[in-house]
């Protein structure tokens, strides 16, 4: 088992295209507690532009959808539906030790889409530009990156990161992405055009009950969560993103890295063209846009599923009085944060 403690350092790579290890330039060898942090999703939640705040630090190791390789045809893991959520925290434990030889984490050498492949990883994402990739230099790149962020939708009940909290060595920080369920419907209802208005309804019905299940179990924390777990809405961080990433990394025990302010700073108050998987837009429309296309009567039918109407107000989302104030879209849906939300 790796060491909970790091030493950190800036690889470079040799003449021959092999990693070379070296000092980091400026600070020497400096001795680091690992931080560990999942960002705990849903689809069409905000999730990849809240994990931007991670892809733009140079000192964490970022990984997106872990347990999307592990239904690649080319992992040839034993599995079936009853075991894949069980193999699924074994990667994250894995990828949490850095240990990119096992067989779960032995995937990502294998899987058909590019993003999710080794090399993609540290020479797309990392601009390493190294000709020879294998696992082991994948375990050696995460080693030198004191945290490592995965965000998931896959794994999507807090109870099953249990053990990865609990466990001295990972120490797993959760942070609870949580978005106003007319704003999810009308976001997946702008992606999945194939699907029928009640399949999104279900769909979102599916979203509430677990999501109300996590907050329900972050809500009554005892001390084995107490410090481990954070929720977060999506419209609080997207109204105010630098704040909030300031409250997400003290959370984390660090300072906001300046590469990560600048970037938020160049990238959410602007809009670059209509695609919906983009992160550099006007942070605010995007999470209101809701407001703006999704009519009266389907508003209407997602605050009437009790799952929904639990999470609306677990997390502190108002419901529409009427036709006449649905119409209003400088109306507000959003109370006053509650003390266990970031």
């Amino acid at each position: 088992m790796y060491s909970n403690n790091i030493y950190l350092f800036l690889r470079n790579e040799r003449h021959d295209g092999t990693l070379a290890v070296d000092k980091y330039a400026n600070l020497g060898m400096l001795k680091l507690k690992r931080i560990n942090v999942l960002v705990m999703a849903s689809f069409r939640s905000g999730s990849t532009f809240i994990s931007e705040i991670f892809i733009r630090n140079p000192l964490a190791f970022y990984i997106f959808e872990p347990g999307y390789v592990l239904h690649d045809k080319k992992c040839l893991l034993p599995m079936s539906k009853y075991t894949m959520s069980s193999q699924r925290i074994n990667m994250l434990y894995d990828i949490y030790s850095c240990n990119f030889t096992t067989p779960t984490t032995n995937c990502y050498e294998y899987v058909n889409i590019e993003q999710f492949q080794a090399h993609w990883i540290i020479n797309e994402r990392y601009q390493q530009k190294t000709k020879y990739i294998d696992m082991t230099h994948v375990t050696e790149f995460c080693m030198n990156h004191p945290i490592t962020a995965i965000k998931t939708i896959r794994v999507d009940r807090l109870s099953e990161l249990v053990p990865l909290i609990k466990d001295p060595q990972i120490q797993l920080k959760v942070l609870h992405l949580i978005r106003d369920p007319r704003g999810k419907f009308s976001s997946m209802e702008n992606i999945r055009k194939q699907n029928s208005v009640n399949q999104l309804i279900q769909k979102l019905d599916d979203y509430c009950s677990r999501w109300v299940e996590n907050m329900a179990i972050g809500r009554t924390m005892g001390e084995w969560l107490l410090g481990n777990y954070r929720a977060i809405r999506y419209e609080d961080f997207a109204e105010n993103p630098i704040n909030k990433s300031r409250k997400l990394y003290k959370f984390l025990g660090l300072d906001l890295p300046a590469t990560v302010i600048d970037w938020l700073n160049n990238n959410t108050k602007i809009n670059k063209g209509n695609n919906p998987y983009s992160t550099s837009r006007d942070s605010i429309k995007t999470a209101h846009a809701w407001k703006y296309r999704l009519p009266f009567n389907i508003a209407r039918q997602i605050e009437t599923l009790d799952s929904c109407r639990d999470l609306m107000n677990f997390a502190g989302y108002t419901l529409s009085k009427d036709e006449h104030e649905f119409q209003n879209k400088s109306v507000s849906y959003l109370k006053s944060r509650l003390d266990w939300f970031m």
